[in-house]
């Protein structure tokens, strides 16, 4: 069975924006016409062939669900799941990779990519002291 052009690249994005203003994780990749796509994700998404998948890539190295991207503590993750061809960053193969910035997933040695861009991590928030009250007793004064 062989599989055309369209077929080969047809990607159906099966995802929801976030409606909170929440920083998601943004991905990019290539539509059916040629054309980019683009999705955005404040949850975690799996990428696959699958029709379950969050984000579906219909391609034969493309796994039936083959990586998913989720926060954790803070951060943005990838990880493999245990596709045949495995999930490639810069040439490499990961089993699970934290990151921040942007990055491209490669979905086997020559199959789709998928540039993805996680927003920094929140910084940690600072306390301050807390201001004094009018029904509060005045800050004692040192003397010299």
């Amino acid at each position: 069975m062989s599989i055309d052009d369209h077929e080969r690249t047809c990607l159906v994005p099966q995802g929801t924006r976030p409606s909170d203003g929440t920083a998601g994780v943004e991905l990019r990749y290539p539509g059916s016409d040629g054309g980019p796509r683009y999705g955005s994700y404040a949850h975690a998404c799996v990428i696959g062939r699958g029709e379950d998948c969050t984000v579906r890539l219909v391609a034969p190295e493309v796994s039936r669900r083959h990586a998913e991207i989720f926060p954790r503590d803070g951060a943005w993750w990838v990880r493999d799941l245990g596709s045949s061809n495995g999930t490639l960053v810069n040439g490499r193969p990961i089993a699970r990779l934290r990151f921040v910035g942007t990055l491209t997933l490669e979905l086997g040695q020559d199959g789709p990519r998928v540039r993805v861009t996680a927003p920094p991590p929140p910084p940690w928030p600072r306390r301050r002291p807390p201001l004094p009250s009018k029904t509060s007793p005045p800050l004692p004064r040192r003397r010299l």
